[in-house]
Parts: C-alpha cells; sequence; structure tokens
C-alpha cells in the first residue's frame, strides 16, 4: 500500500514540476519572465508564444532592455517528449541552460589547475545525424561543437582537439559532406589552433550499406574538408599532411596524433569499396614510418598520442583490425630504447608492416599516455608504462546504460586536459557524462 502512494506522489510531482519554468507557457500571447524562471543569465526578457507556418508551437525569449546586448532564443514543442526542447540562441544553436553547465564546469576547473600549465580541451564521438527517425533520438554535433567553443570563449584552453566520428555516417553524402563543413567552420573559429582527427564513421559507411550502389565519399573527402586548414596552423607540426599524423609541443611535452582509420581507396567490380571504413581500424605501414620518424627526433620530451581509437585493448589484445597491437609494441619498444623492425603475418597485403627503427640514440624522452574516443565509455588503464585512456562519446546515442536524457547536463560530454610540467603530472576534467577529475602521474 505505502509502495502505490509513492508511485501516485512521484507521478503527482512530474506533473507539476515541468523540465524548465516556462514549460507552462502554451497558450499563444506575451509574457514577462526573468530570474523566477531563470532565463539566461536571470535577466528580463519578453517570452513570445506562437505556431509557425508549419503550425509547430514555438517559444522565443527577446530581451526586454536592448541596450544590454542580450542574445535571443527560440524553441520548439516537441510531441514525443510532450514538452518544448531547450531553448536555443538563435545565431548559434547553443543551448543556454548547456552554456551555464559549462561555465559552472570551467570555473571549477580553474580552482584545480596551476599557472604555467596547458589545457587541451577534447571532444569525441559526436555522430551528427540530420536525418533522425525520432527527434527525441536527434544527434546535432553542430549544436555540441558550438557549446563545446564555449571553453575556449572563457580563456581555458591553449589547443582544442576532436578526436573523430564527427558524423553518424548515415546521411546522403551531399548532406554528410555539408555537416562536416559546417562543424569545421564552427570548431576552427576563433585563435585556438585545432587537430581534426578522423573517426571511423567518417567516411559515410553506414549509409552506403543501406543504399549499395556506389560510395557517397568519394577518395579523400573527409580529408580534404577537414584537413587541409588544419595543416595550414604555423602551431601544428608535421612531416607529410597526407596520413593524417601531427604533433604539438609544449614545453617538453609532445602531443601526437594519428589516424586509426587509415585504409586505402579501392573500389571492386561491383562499384564497392573492398575496406568498409566503419569496420576496418587501422594503420598503415606509411603512417606508421611517419611515427617513427617523428619518435626518432623527440628529444627530452614526455609524449602523449590521440587518435580516434586506442590501439590495444585492457587485455592486451589488438583494438585495432590491422596493427594495433603492433603499434603499441613500437611504443614499448621506444621507451625501452630499441633497435629493431616491425613485421605482421596473415593480414592483406594493404597493411603489410616492415619498418625498421632506431630509437637507441632518443635522449630521455618516453611514450606516457594514449587518448581516444570511439568506445563509447570512459575507462582507463595502463600497459607497460603507458596509460591508455579512452573518452565517452559526446554524443548520447550509443550510451542507452547510462540513460542520459536530452537537453540536459548528461546529454553530451567534453573534457580538459590539463598538462603540468613541473609536476609530471596530467588532469583530466570532464564536463556532461564524464567524470570530473582525474589524476595521472607521469
Amino acid at each position: 500500500m505505502l509502495r502505490k502512494i509513492q508511485s501516485n506522489l512521484n507521478k503527482l510531482k512530474r506533473k507539476v514540476d515541468p523540465f524548465d519554468n516556462m514549460q507552462r507557457f502554451t497558450k499563444v500571447g506575451q509574457y514577462h519572465v526573468g530570474a523566477v524562471e531563470a532565463t539566461p543569465h536571470r535577466q528580463n526578457y519578453y517570452l513570445v508564444v506562437k505556431y509557425n507556418n508549419q503550425n509547430v508551437l514555438k517559444q522565443y525569449l527577446i530581451p526586454e532592455d536592448e541596450h544590454l546586448e542580450l542574445k535571443s532564443y527560440q524553441r520548439s514543442w516537441s510531441k514525443k517528449l510532450k514538452r518544448f526542447h531547450a531553448f536555443e540562441e538563435i545565431s548559434s544553436k547553443r543551448r543556454y541552460i548547456m552554456q551555464e553547465n559549462i561555465e559552472k564546469f570551467s570555473e571549477r576547473v580553474k580552482k584545480f589547475i596551476q599557472p604555467n600549465t596547458f589545457n587541451i580541451g577534447l571532444i569525441t564521438d559526436t555522430f551528427d545525424r540530420q536525418l533522425m527517425a525520432s527527434e527525441n533520438l536527434k544527434s546535432d554535433g553542430l549544436q555540441q561543437i558550438e557549446e563545446f567553443n564555449t571553453l575556449g570563449e572563457l580563456g581555458l584552453l591553449d589547443l582544442k582537439v576532436h578526436l573523430g566520428n564527427w558524423i553518424s555516417g548515415c546521411d546522403e553524402g551531399y548532406t554528410s559532406q555539408k555537416r562536416l563543413i559546417d562543424m569545421r567552420n564552427a570548431f576552427q573559429d576563433g585563435q585556438i589552433p585545432f587537430v581534426n582527427l578522423k573517426g571511423n564513421c567518417d567516411d559515410n559507411d553506414s549509409y552506403d550499406e543501406q543504399e549499395p550502389k556506389w560510395p557517397s565519399f568519394g577518395e579523400r573527402e573527409f580529408e580534404d574538408i577537414m584537413w587541409h586548414k588544419m595543416y595550414q596552423q604555423e602551431a601544428l607540426s608535421f612531416i607529410y599532411s597526407g596520413n593524417g599524423v601531427s604533433y604539438y609541443d609544449y614545453q617538453n611535452f609532445r602531443i601526437i596524433f594519428i589516424n586509426t582509420s587509415d585504409l586505402p581507396y579501392d573500389i571492386d567490380s561491383h562499384g564497392q569499396k573492398r575496406f568498409n571504413t566503419k569496420k576496418t581500424l587501422a594503420v598503415r605501414e606509411d603512417q606508421v614510418e611517419e611515427i617513427i620518424e617523428i619518435l626518432s627526433i623527440s628529444h627530452h620530451k614526455r609524449i602523449i598520442f590521440m587518435g580516434h581509437s586506442v590501439p590495444i585493448t585492457r587485455r592486451g589484445d589488438n583494438a585495432l583490425k590491422y596493427n594495433g597491437r603492433t603499434l603499441h609494441e613500437l611504443f614499448v619498444a621506444f621507451n625501452q630504447k630499441a633497435i629493431g623492425h616491425l613485421s605482421n603475418h596473415g593480414v592483406p597485403i594493404e597493411f603489410k608492416l616492415g619498418n625498421q627503427f632506431d630509437f637507441s640514440k632518443v635522449v630521455d624522452s618516453q611514450i606516457v599516455s594514449y587518448i581516444g574516443g570511439h568506445h563509447q565509455t570512459e575507462s582507463n588503464y595502463r600497459l607497460n608504462t603507458i596509460d591508455y585512456i579512452t573518452l565517452n562519446t559526446s554524443s548520447r546515442l550509443f550510451n542507452k546504460k547510462q540513460k542520459r536524457e536530452l537537453d540536459t547536463p548528461n546529454e553530451v560530454a567534453g573534457y580538459v586536459l590539463n598538462i603540468n610540467p613541473s609536476q609530471n603530472e596530467i588532469q583530466l576534467f570532464g564536463y556532461g557524462a564524464s567524470t570530473f577529475r582525474k589524476i595521472f602521474k607521469i
């Protein structure tokens, strides 16, 4: 009986506690709202409620005082959610409840970081998709990036990195290309150096699986969109711009960025790609040679690798389809200042390795960690003195067990990596569906 009473009370509470204090304004008209309704920065606004041309009920927040230079916001009624979505800034689509959460996160982070340290903003697996079967499952990667950019505007970041899977790869080719361009432009907006890594969904193969006529992306489609301006930055160092490898130095730290979706673009007699990027994580010989060359000139460095996927699992198994474990063995060889060569067996010729290396002359350097996304969960483990760290997906689509809800702080996830050379320490801070703080001694 008590359980039934409690259940009824919970149902009643859900009815009287709306998603926010302006959900109750569903009648067409104009209202005055302010701090009581939790408006942006608790300022006074006009709330305009009306139907648009598609007969969708909309709410608009318009500043009462035009001299304050406040922004305007809008949102629509959702039949699926049975409520209004969160308010979006009209010009940028940023949701102010998300921005306020990131602002609070930034203030918390600043309490833990010291002067003369370096901060990298990290986001991964935004899985942007324009055409969704259900608006309740929408994944707006552009919106996630715009909100993530708040960290840079608050002066917290020295570098920002997208670890890949910008798109879900489910839209038609033209749509995915346009979304990539929009996200690229948003991500590189401002003065902060940036790195655009490639994920296994970023060649649009999910769409090709449903529409198997011909590849929706041409050869190097993602690379031409995302890497051209990236490699023009003076802050970023590289040997060759074709493989997706680059590196960035801060004091005695070197961050090396690699491409774990390194595949040939081969078309078979039926007009289909021989290697499906979505299903085939790999590194190839040319890229490995470039990695060896960078490592060979990395003196007096603590080295952090970043890629879309980590190369090796907690159990020591291959996390890539081709050459992941071999890449880890190369890292171990570097830390041991070894001389040798790589070889692998039982793989297609496109993924054969025959690289030679000599790390015996490298002075006072060590690979300390590798940071990746892809696995849609947070984890960290140490293998052969190297910390492998995976970050949670920014998109909520593949985190069903975590019950991430649309328009709430845990819908998204983003990170700040703080590098402290004097303490030989890195701190990883997370907002949204992530752990707030992890510390790694290196």
